[in-house]
């Protein structure tokens, strides 16, 4: 008995003195408010399938894009998946309203291999970067397209950056500096990496130098690699369909002199992150 009395006194004692304690830390954070410090949420990325086949009209889909998550769940990340879901849908509804019946001969089993389906395909290639401020995510999303009857299939891209810490979607202008005459420093710079190509015996072909030249819908698909800036041209835009995409990485050192003071890929340009 005399060691159970023992015992509760102690437990008492204890509680007592964490009260003491609680309420002595809670008095000093009261009196002398601390500065909140800035948090980073960390930004995951899951693989979404949707794939879904019908008979009338025939057509397959097969879709993979990126979702990104975040804990806590921020505004940024919601607003970048809505960009990606809205694109997504889009283009699988474009593709079932076309008119996918036969062209020229109504028995299937008369097409080629590979030409006796309708089917859209979707890909994607997915850089999260980190320097000082800014956490930035580029996707770069890939559809194919393939309509029955038709030899050649269609691939079209279109591109995401954003900075998440900022919920901000980025321009490619927005890099830059205002009076540095960007475009033609990206044209200038592409037209030589591909003139290089073609005397390297890359391209079967010689490309079409006026769709590199310095207009803002020439540079449109852009995206940010651990590399550098990644500009994508459309299949046909500057090379034959058998030359697909063609895509140029140029170093965010060589972009240095042009790049805005504020821009948040300063920090790879001069390796500090």
């Amino acid at each position: 008995m005399n060691v159970k009395l023992v015992f509760l006194k102690g437990n008492k004692i204890l509680l007592q003195l964490l009260s003491i304690l609680i309420l002595i830390s809670t008095l000093a954070s009261c009196a002398k408010p601390k500065p909140t410090p800035a948090v980073y949420a960390e930004w995951l990325v899951t693989h979404q399938t949707l794939k879904e086949r019908n008979k009338t009209p025939t057509y397959t889909i097969d879709a993979q894009y990126p979702e990104i998550h975040s804990y806590p769940n921020t505004a940024s990340a919601q607003a970048l998946n809505k960009l990606i879901h809205e694109y997504v849908s889009t283009s699988i509804q474009n593709f079932k309203d076309h008119d996918h019946a036969p062209r020229n001969t109504p028995e299937l089993d008369d097409y080629p291999n590979g030409m006796h389906i309708n089917a859209f395909h979707l890909t994607y290639n997915y850089h999260q970067l980190k320097t000082r401020g800014h956490t930035l995510i580029s996707v770069r999303l890939e559809s194919t397209l393939q309509y029955l009857g038709e030899s050649t299939r269609q691939h079209r891209f279109v591109s995401f950056n954003y900075d998440m810490n900022h919920n901000t979607l980025l321009n490619l202008d927005a890099l830059f500096k205002p009076d540095a005459d960007y475009l033609n420093v990206l044209a200038t710079k592409c037209q030589k990496r591909l003139s290089e190509r073609l005397t390297g015996g890359m391209y079967w072909m010689p490309y079409d130098p006026s769709y590199t030249s310095a207009y803002p819908q020439n540079f449109k698909i852009w995206n940010l690699g651990k590399n550098g800036l990644a500009i994508t041209f459309q299949e046909y835009q500057i090379t034959p369909y058998t030359d697909k995409a063609t895509v140029i990485v140029l170093s965010y050192s060589s972009l240095r002199s042009i790049l805005a003071d504020n821009s948040p890929l300063r920090g790879y340009a001069y390796n500090i992150y």
